[in-house]
């Protein structure tokens, strides 16, 4: 009973294992096309694509299993998915390989199960995890991922550049080359600004297509490369492709590529108008909207790195933006450098010489303290008074009465400047005082301001014409005084140092005139104003009355005597013998000879023979300069521009050496026009 029972027991065995079917228990990615990452459903089951190669290791018992295909089915073989059947190559004990190129889903995900092939027929291997993996589908058919993925370049390559771009050129800017820029720039800013002006709304726009394409793109890819190179690729192209290259050509060209391409844009904001237009309130009402303006300093410093604009144009620009930001006090001319005269004073020859030297068209006059300025008075009106009549200015005043203009301590230029425009009486010369504060009551003058101060600081240099004795106010600098205009002026003045009769200041001012500008020896070049002043004032003028005077032999110049002057004829008429034949003529005013007397060499020479005889007709005024006197004023004229002191215990003639600032007021040191 035993060994019976025994050997049924064997039998049976034998028979059952004989005819068990071949059984799967796991399986193994042994080889993948994608290197060794291989990405994983959230319950930890391989997925793979359409056509993705791959080899399978698998391990049971497997040595009778020939084949297997994969169903989707999760208990029958009868529906496998087509193209799925591969032979197995043994690889050991309980092992075997397949190769399997992944067939394509009918889904866009799905799990796939093992039936194996074992004596012609198909056994399905169970529904574990382990047994199963995943075919996912791709997002879009192969022919259409290309464009598209180069589409999303595109678009987030134009919206990147758009954003540098245009959001790069402010409303002001625009406004600006619409009406100031080449045709071309007229052009593209009319059709950038409106666009512009919706700053948050295009904004929101752009970054919701630049986000959008970006998302798109990194989805493609990814359903094709693994994560690291997905990451690698699209940071990539990203970068150099969406960000950094559209950048440098909008931000070099953002007004063209702008205008060029406005409709994208247009396009973006109407297809995503419910987002970005909600968005762009949302940012509008707590961002407030894009005011861009430009302040003076910004202005001033784009005007300085401005490099089609001369300097003077800049520092006109530069002065005209400081001038709500400086005070009168700044460009005042402050009250004790103020040249003006008492009410108390006589208008006599030395006062209107005093102030024609000074220049000014405008002088204040004081009644008292200086601080208390009553009147100006005009030049103007010195033009038909008679010196020699010494009217007291307080009449002259009542004459022609003006009121002064007033402007506070602290008064910004510009408003100063709207003073002026605005005063009915057009007057150019204001007084500036401080208030007292408790009172708010005028308190003193401190200074006075001209509309040429103002003008001056918008301009940026100093306005000086041919009677200003100083060139920059802040300086103090005076100008080279051999060549001011306003010297000739003192000849008006009566000079007491003249040994000859009374001539007219008409007829001095006719002769200076003469000599200065038709005699090149007597050019302010050569000899300066104050030494031709000074040669006046010596004994040169000389006036014959037969009924009074007597001339020797009634000559003027005698051709038999040798001569070292120069002699013209002022007023008057004489009678001019030439030669030995006496040859006659006549001739009046300004007719002068004996020019070349005035030559140092002559004075080696001694002269020479006069072949002329002069004899007057009437009554004579004329001038007589000798060489000895013509060549101090020019040794004095040296002295004066090279400032070295000459030895004046050695010259003839000292006076002409001699400083004319100590005789003239010297408190004038404004460069304006007061």
């Amino acid at each position: 009973m035993g060994l019976l029972h025994w050997i049924s027991l064997v039998f049976y065995c034998l028979h059952f294992l004989s005819h068990t079917k071949g059984q799967i228990i796991g399986l193994q990615v042994e080889k993948y096309q994608f290197a060794t990452e291989i990405k994983y459903s959230d319950n930890f089951i391989p997925k793979f694509y359409r056509n993705d190669s791959l080899t399978l290791r698998l391990y049971g018992n497997v040595a009778a299993i020939t084949a297997i295909a994969l169903t989707e089915h999760k208990k029958s073989c009868n529906y496998l998915i087509a193209h799925s059947e591969v032979i197995v190559r043994p690889a050991g004990n309980n092992m075997t390989l397949v190769d399997i190129i992944v067939p394509d889903a009918l889904h866009s995900s799905m799990q796939v199960y093992i039936c194996a092939m074992e004596r012609g027929e198909w056994f399905h291997q169970g529904t574990e995890k382990r047994l199963s993996f995943i075919i996912e589908k791709h997002l879009l058919p192969q022919w259409l991922t290309i464009p598209l993925m180069v589409t999303c370049i595109g678009i987030s390559a134009l919206c990147n550049g758009l954003i540098v771009g245009i959001m790069s050129l402010d409303v002001t800017e625009l406004n600006v080359l619409v009406k100031a820029g080449t045709q071309k720039q007229k052009d593209y800013a009319r059709t950038i600004l409106p666009i512009r002006k919706k700053a948050n709304f295009l904004m929101v726009t752009l970054l919701l297509g630049t986000t959008i394409s970006n998302s798109i793109f990194t989805l493609v890819t990814d359903s094709y490369l693994q994560s690291w190179a997905t990451i690698l690729i699209v940071t990539m192209v990203i970068l150099l492709l969406c960000e950094i290259l559209p950048s440098t050509i909008f931000t070099r060209f953002a007004l063209s590529a702008g205008a060029k391409t406005i409709c994208f844009p247009y396009f973006l904001m109407y297809i995503s108008f419910p987002i970005s237009f909600t968005l762009a309130k949302i940012l509008d009402k707590i961002l407030g909207e894009d005011m861009t303006m430009f302040t003076k300093a910004k202005l001033k410093e784009m005007v300085n790195i401005t490099w089609d604009m001369q300097k003077q144009e800049k520092d006109i620009i530069a002065g005209a933006l400081e001038m709500n930001t400086k005070t009168v006090e700044e460009v005042m001319t402050p009250l004790n450098d103020i040249y003006m005269l008492s009410i108390n004073t006589y208008l006599d020859y030395n006062t209107i010489a005093d102030i024609l030297n000074t220049g000014y068209s405008r002088i204040p006059i004081y009644d008292g303290e200086r601080s208390n300025i009553v009147n100006v008075l005009f030049t103007k009106d010195l033009i038909l008074l008679d010196p020699e009549d010494r009217i007291p200015v307080k009449v002259l005043l009542k004459l022609t009465k003006l009121e002064s203009l007033y402007i506070p301590a602290g008064t910004t230029l510009d408003k100063a400047f709207n003073i002026f425009k605005e005063d009915a009486n057009k007057r150019h010369l204001a007084l500036i005082y401080e208030e007292d504060l408790e009172t708010s009551e005028q308190h003193k003058i401190i200074g006075l301001v001209t509309l040429e101060d103002i003008i001056e600081e918008v301009v940026q240099f100093e306005i000086v014409d041919e009677f200003d004795t100083i060139t920059d106010n802040r300086s103090k600098r005076r100008r080279e005084r051999y060549r001011l205009a306003s010297h000739f002026l003192t000849m008006f003045s009566e000079q007491p140092e003249s040994n000859i009769e009374f001539i007219s200041p008409q007829l001095k001012q006719a002769t200076l005139q003469f000599l200065v500008t038709n005699i090149d020896k007597f050019h302010p070049d050569i000899i300066s104003p104050k030494c031709l002043q000074g040669i006046l004032n010596e004994r040169v003028m000389f006036q014959y009355n037969p009924k009074v005077h007597t001339l020797p032999k009634n000559k003027v110049f005698d051709r038999d005597v040798t001569n070292d002057s120069f002699i013209m004829i002022v007023e008057g008429r004489v009678e001019i013998l030439i030669g030995k034949e006496k040859i006659k003529c006549e001739s009046g005013p300004f007719f002068y000879f004996g020019l070349s007397n005035l030559n140092a060499k002559q004075e080696e020479e001694g002269g020479f023979e006069c072949e002329i005889l002069i004899l007057p007709i009437g009554e004579v005024c004329y001038l007589k300069i000798s060489r000895d006197l013509y060549l101090a004023a020019l040794r004095a004229t040296k002295f004066e521009i090279t400032g070295e002191k000459p030895e004046l215990h050695s010259e003839l003639y000292p006076g002409l050496f001699q400083d004319e600032e100590n005789n003239t007021n010297t408190a004038s040191t404004s460069s304006s026009k007061q």
